[in-house]
């Protein structure tokens, strides 16, 4: 175990030493097209086959990354607005206008959803990567690719500097403020690779609680493993929280180790319904009983688990359906 503990942490002192304290100046991914439209589909494809059928709300993305390209392909299919939520500003106006044309091109011929020989450590996996017709139909995408729509999208990119004169299009950096974005007003909110970075994944849970519309649905691509950063990819469960901070150097965003546990226990205490998960298993080639004090506890599923996709729909109380009009509750 301390072969495996060394070198990390002396590459984490040479960073805390050498480098300042800043953001990474690239997350990688969203500065794809490809990559954008594989992650909505995907997220889409997901939902419907859960029997979430009409994502063509109010969507909002948590960490869009280098561009706004995953919830520009959302709204080339249909829905009407889009928040995107990030701690930092990764992309530029110019990027979105690139990956945005370069979707427009590829709803058009209805082109088939990159699969794992393209990308293959996205999630969620599909069976099927053929364009999904039977959920984004001719006259669903013939009404999202009016050209007078996709010039609208397209103006309001353009305006992302003065966003206020946006209707369908709006930035909040930082995000982690409930107030943000009115209570109750989001239809589908997603990430994807996100969430393992968040600082504070309970007020993260409790903002999204907020903003969901009764009803409303969450779906969550989350890595678990310690993304290179060890030999193992389970490694990080080795590390105190001190030396796990040394690891990362001066850099502001840290992986937060959370198990799968961590997340369902979230949505529990938050009252979330689980609708669907997928679980991706790797063998563990440490035990236990060597992980960080912290981490000893863990139940052997969790220790095997690197990756999940987590779809949630916030449950319709009592009270909620008195406070909301049936057509605002989102199926």
């Amino acid at each position: 175990m301390l072969v495996e503990k060394i070198l990390p942490l002396a590459k984490g002192i040479v960073k805390k030493l050498f480098v300042g304290r800043n953001y990474d100046y690239s997350t990688g991914g969203t500065n794809n097209s490809r990559y954008c439209y594989t992650i909505w589909m995907r997220h889409l494809v997901f939902a419907y086959n859960n029997g979430i059928k009409n994502i063509n709300g109010t969507i909002a993305e948590l960490g869009p990354g280098d561009s706004l390209g995953i919830g520009l392909t959302a709204l080339l299919t249909g829905c009407s607005k889009y928040y995107a939520m990030d701690v930092h500003r990764y992309w530029d106006i110019q990027k979105n206008l690139e990956i945005f044309d370069e979707l427009v091109l590829l709803l058009k011929s209805r082109a088939a959803i990159p699969g794992d020989d393209e990308f293959p450590r996205v999630t969620p996996s599909l069976r099927d990567y053929t364009f999904p017709a039977h959920i984004l139909t001719d006259k669903i995408m013939g009404d999202a690719l009016k050209e007078e729509r996709i010039a609208m999208i397209r103006n309001e990119i353009k305006n992302l500097e003065r966003q206020e004169q946006n209707t369908m299009i709006r930035y909040f950096i930082p995000w982690n403020d409930d107030r943000i974005i009115e209570d109750a007003s989001v239809d589908f909110i997603y990430s994807q690779a996100v969430l393992q970075y968040v600082d504070n994944l309970d007020e993260t849970f409790q903002c999204i609680h907020k903003w969901l519309k009764p009803a409303g649905v969450m779906s969550h691509s989350i890595d678990l493993s310690s993304h290179g950063i060890t030999r193992s990819w389970n490694g990080h469960w080795l590390f105190s929280e001190k030396e796990w901070k040394l690891i990362h150097g001066n850099n502001k965003i840290i992986l937060n180790r959370a198990p799968r546990s961590k997340y369902l226990s979230l949505i529990k205490k938050y009252h979330f319904e689980v609708v669907d998960e997928m679980r991706y298993s790797k063998p563990s080639l440490l035990s236990v009983k060597h992980f960080a004090k912290q981490f000893r506890e863990l139940i052997t599923e969790d220790s095997t688990i690197h990756a999940i996709v987590l779809q949630a729909r916030k449950l319709v109380t009592f009270f909620a359906l008195f406070c909301y009009q049936p057509s605002q509750i989102f199926s």
